[in-house]
């Protein structure tokens, strides 16, 4: 779904219902504790090797030199090189290198992740020579956002021709599903379709940064959130994401759950929504949200509040921390007279990602301050204009709020450095219908 692919295979099974059963039920994680294990101890008794396959896919796309892992006997291990889903990494101290076993299991401690991330763009083999051509040409005016893909190179999306329109392009999954709002006019130019396709390039990087951020396995933040329903009764939770471990690294008894009998939630059109964040840990989180639906138009949550003294004519809002003291719980969004926000009266596909930090969220609020203003009237988790500048600013935010930078040379400038210590991303997808 994420990708804008909406194929939906079924389960071999002899249940007499087997489209309601989650995936784990059929194929259950025994352990969730660990990102990766050591699977061997090279002769100079420095470095290992290791299998990391417990890192989200997306994520270890990305994931760069110098990120850091832990064993169980709390040693650091520093990532050197990847290939596939195995790791070479230094052991950080010499001294405790004899006690490392293969077989030991490794947590994720630090992520660093590149700044000049990409969109890349593979040009579908349908088009013909003169077009590719004028793709890569058109693609090339646009290097800082968009890469092409070469043959041995995976792809986000691709680019080609709306089916059985010769003179029509647009964006296409993977699967060759034509994205929603992508497609041009017939006898539209090829230059052209890019130069029409460049702001939606610009917030397809904007997600594609925000997910780097997931790390609902590694985080060491204990937080738990809940999607809920309004209804005249009660509150019905649609789903419900939680943070696996504590600052010791030990997994919680309480595991990240959806609503069982779904993969992917399904709300009726029109409905109210709201979230509950509760903190349960022991120090004040800081709260974002931003997202994505499948017409790949983004939103973000703007924490803003009317200030007393402005007139009624002035509705600028002033945007404000949303902070969650330790032990406590927020519904957002609401106000005076209003709980939750109004889903539209279309269906639609959302993701959804909800970051919290314990560091405040300042780059961030900087860059909602100078998109357009929601107004007293409107709801406020509303559409995102510079969805681009606002994440970025997230990911330095993250990066700010970070104590291990000092000791990891040569990375803070030309990458994002994120201490699972600090941060929580936690994603929450669902369809309207």
């Amino acid at each position: 779904y994420k990708l804008g692919i909406e194929q939906r295979p079924g389960l071999l099974s002899e249940k007499k219902n087997p489209q309601s059963a989650l995936i784990n039920e059929n194929f259950p994680i025994e352990s969730n504790t660990a990102e990766g294990v050591v699977k061997a101890k090279d002769d100079d008794g420095k470095t290992v090797q290791l299998w990391l396959g417990g890192i989200p896919p997306h994520v270890w796309q990305y994931y760069g030199v110098n990120s850091r892992l832990t064993l169980p006997t709390g040693e650091q291990l520093i990532l050197k090189s990847r290939s596939g889903l195995t790791a070479k990494a230094q052991i950080y101290s010499q001294e405790h290198s004899k006690s490392l076993q293969v077989g030991q299991l490794v947590q994720e401690a630090v992520r660093v992740l590149p700044r000049n991330i990409n969109i890349t763009v593979a040009l579908d083999s349908g088009l013909e020579r003169i077009e590719r051509v004028d793709a890569t040409s058109a693609f090339a005016a646009i290097t800082r956002m968009i890469n092409i893909a070469s043959a041995d190179q995976g792809a986000d999306y691709v680019f080609g021709k709306v089916e059985n329109v010769p003179s029509r392009y647009g964006l296409f999954s993977l699967s060759g599903e034509l994205i929603n709002n992508t497609s041009g006019e017939i006898g539209e130019a090829v230059k052209v379709a890019v130069q029409r396709l460049t702001p939606k390039f610009s917030t397809l990087l904007a997600a594609k940064l925000w997910r780097l951020t997931e790390n609902e396995g590694s985080s060491r933040l204990p937080v738990k959130a809940s999607l809920e329903m309004m209804n005249k009764i009660s509150p019905r939770v649609v789903m419900q994401r939680q943070t696996w471990r504590n600052l010791s690294g030990e997994t919680t008894t309480n595991k990240a759950f959806t609503t069982p009998g779904t993969v992917v939630p399904t709300v009726p059109v029109g409905s109210r929504m709201q979230y509950r964040v509760e903190n349960l840990s022991d120090r004040p989180i800081y709260l974002m949200l931003v997202g994505l639906n499948n017409t790949r138009s983004a939103i973000a949550f703007y924490p803003w509040q009317m200030s007393p003294e402005a007139s009624v004519s002035d509705t600028k809002p002033d945007l404000q921390e949303i902070v969650i003291p330790p032990g406590q719980t927020l519904k957002f969004p609401q106000n005076d007279t209003t709980f939750g926000w109004l889903l539209p009266t279309r269906a639609l596909f959302c993701e959804h990602q909800l970051i919290l930090s314990t560091s405040p969220f300042t780059d961030t609020l900087a860059a909602l301050v100078t998109a357009r203003y929601p107004t007293a009237d409107q709801q406020p988790i509303i559409s995102l204009v510079n969805t681009l500048e606002v994440a970025q600013a997230l990911l330095q935010d993250l990066h700010n709020g970070t104590k291990a930078k000092a000791e990891i040379n040569g990375t803070t400038t030309d990458s994002y450095v994120l201490n699972v210590n600090n941060w929580a991303s936690l994603n929450f997808s669902f369809q309207v219908a």
